[in-house]
């Protein structure tokens, strides 16, 4: 789940080569992006100096893509919402926040 995203059942958002390759060649509409700035914080809620992954920084909801932060921040925004428009996603963000990986959500 880190470094994916899952968008729907025949795409989705990785930033990682080997699974990208994989879902492409499995017929799964594949966005790949290289990303620096999801940031990770570590259990004692300070940050890390590792990098945090798309998987761990959104969640699907209602045909609704939502980011843990600003997509403004990210580097790859434009692969991102292209996918997401391509999908038909709504795109929920946090204006001004820095994006942070917390894991994923879970909807219930």
């Amino acid at each position: 789940k880190c470094s994916i995203c899952i968008t729907s059942k025949n795409s989705c958002i990785t930033s990682d080569r080997g699974i990208d390759k994989i879902l492409k060649g499995n017929g799964i509409n594949s966005a790949f992006i290289e990303e620096n700035n999801i940031k990770l914080l570590k259990k004692d809620g300070k940050y890390s100096n590792m990098k945090g992954f798309i998987g761990g920084a959104c969640f699907i909801f209602d045909n609704k893509f939502v980011l843990f932060g600003d997509i403004e921040k990210l580097e790859s925004k434009g692969k991102i919402t292209n996918h997401l428009r391509k999908h038909n996603l709504e795109l929920i963000d946090f204006k001004g926040l820095e994006v942070y990986d917390y894991g994923g959500g879970i909807v219930f």
